[in-house]
């Protein structure tokens, strides 16, 4: 395995140790989407060798939503954001995650977490609850979208689903 491959595992491992940390019991009880992030998926195609991934945990009474995130190999990330829109289609921003991100910084090997609440949703989702957002990722219609400076439009995006071993409530 080349250094690359070691780093990408090393990020993988350390992003299910972090993010999985509750028990299996819980996980079968909760809501939790993931999206993997590529330039394939961004619309039109961007051509980079940029990846991410990201998971959601959904708290008790969808007040509040964890997130964690992990992305290799970009250069002069500008934003991370969640708009609303299906697949290969643009929609409208309801969620920044990068506020305090400086335009330009170089992220490699990123992992970066937080939570999300209701009074963070932007755009046909301010003024709503968690459970707005919530809703638009469990009918696929909801995608993280990253931006870099190489393209600024979006580098890498990917549509937010349910994790295949998370029960649908």
């Amino acid at each position: 395995m080349n250094a690359t491959g070691i780093k990408i595992a090393v990020v993988a491992l350390i992003v299910v140790v972090l993010f999985l940390g509750f028990t299996a019991s819980s996980l079968m009880r909760s809501k939790a989407f993931r999206a993997d992030l590529t330039g394939r998926e961004e619309a039109p195609p961007a051509n980079t060798n940029v990846r991410g991934m990201i998971s959601f945990h959904v708290g008790p009474g969808d007040k509040e939503m964890t997130y964690l995130l992990s992305i290799t190999n970009i250069d002069g990330t500008t934003w991370i954001r969640i708009h609303e829109g299906e697949k290969g289609r643009e929609g409208p921003l309801v969620l920044d995650l990068s506020p305090n991100l400086r335009k330009g910084v170089e992220l490699d090997e990123v992992i970066s977490e937080g939570t999300i609440t209701a009074d963070d949703l932007q755009g046909p989702l301010k003024g709503k609850p968690l459970d707005s957002l919530i809703q638009l990722m469990k009918a696929n219609n909801a995608y993280v979208n990253v931006g870099s400076l190489k393209h600024p439009r979006g580098e890498i995006r990917g549509q937010i689903r349910w994790m295949t071993w998370a029960r649908r409530p």
